[in-house]
């Protein structure tokens, strides 16, 4: 029994040590942008219009994603890259790479093309031509201020993302720096009336060791 139970020790050692070694295999991280600060263990908790919760959520540790040492977006297994969401496509006949989808940019009025969009989190399978790309992203606003659920968040910027194919509509997502996605409105027009729905607000968050 002795002899099993040293055996046991000895295995259990080797395997702390081996994951030691599968922890540091990661190195030289790709950080994530101050209005998204998706660090490892992030996570934002979001109350929806229908009263439900919502949770996004970061890997535990920086991963090998895409060929670098990024965190991961649980939520839709995207790598995250400063402030943009990294995926793999279908790019052409056979062709598979890797392509970018700002979740928020600090240029404003400028419009990024995305074929991932963060406000519905669907993305597109194939992009065989850059006009294919069916999201926009648009920095309308920066440095304001709003209130969610009786709290007041500065440093805030809004992205505007739209779907090409149908302009009726669009989302309004609110980042407040250094604390991320805070609010999310919908906004449909019709030709009578613009109606606006709060579809998030944000309820918790934790930010993760920097």
């Amino acid at each position: 029994m002795k002899h099993i139970i040293i055996f046991g020790i000895v295995l259990f050692t080797l395997f702390i040590t081996s994951c030691d070694k599968e922890e540091e295999e990661c190195e030289n991280p790709q950080k994530p942008g101050e209005y998204f600060p998706a660090y490892p263990n992030t996570y934002w908790k979001y109350i929806t219009d229908e009263g439900k919760t919502v949770e996004y959520k970061i890997s535990e540790k920086y991963e090998d994603c895409r060929e670098a040492c990024r965190p991961v977006f649980l939520n839709t297994s995207s790598c995250i890259q400063s402030n943009r969401l990294i995926d793999t496509y279908q790019i052409g006949q056979g062709f598979i790479g890797f392509l970018e989808s700002p979740i928020y940019t600090t240029i404003l009025d400028s419009a990024f093309l995305c074929p991932h969009s963060f406000a519905t989190l669907n993305r597109m399978d194939v992009v065989l031509d850059i006009n294919d790309i069916i999201y926009t992203r648009t920095l309308t606003k920066e440095d304001t201020s709003i209130s969610v659920n009786s709290k007041i968040y500065n440093n805030v910027i809004i992205i505007k993302e739209i779907d090409v194919r149908d302009t009726s509509f669009f989302y309004n997502d609110f980042f407040a720096k250094d604390i991320g996605l805070v609010k999310r409105d919908l906004i449909e027009k019709d030709t009578t009336a613009i109606n606006t729905t709060t579809v998030l607000e944000l309820e918790s968050y934790s930010i993760g060791e920097k």
